[in-house]
């Protein structure tokens, strides 16, 4: 599908075209620990605009007390 926007600017109307799917795929690993800290890597590709994105998280996981 196709999608199309318009910008009025004082030199005239510019129409720029985009699609608005794209292939994207990643991968990721958790490590998890018994006293809830736990770490996640991951690396996402997004193939349209040839984006990389690398990501490492630590965190902390409370129990719920109820």
């Amino acid at each position: 599908m196709k999608n199309r926007q318009e910008f009025h600017t004082e030199q005239g109307v510019r129409t720029f075209k985009h699609e608005e799917t794209s292939l994207n795929y990643g991968g990721g690993v958790r490590l998890q620990m018994r006293n809830g800290i736990y770490s996640d890597l991951r690396f996402d590709v997004q193939e349209q605009y040839d984006i990389r994105q690398f990501s490492w998280t630590l965190g902390y996981r409370f129990n719920e007390l109820l």
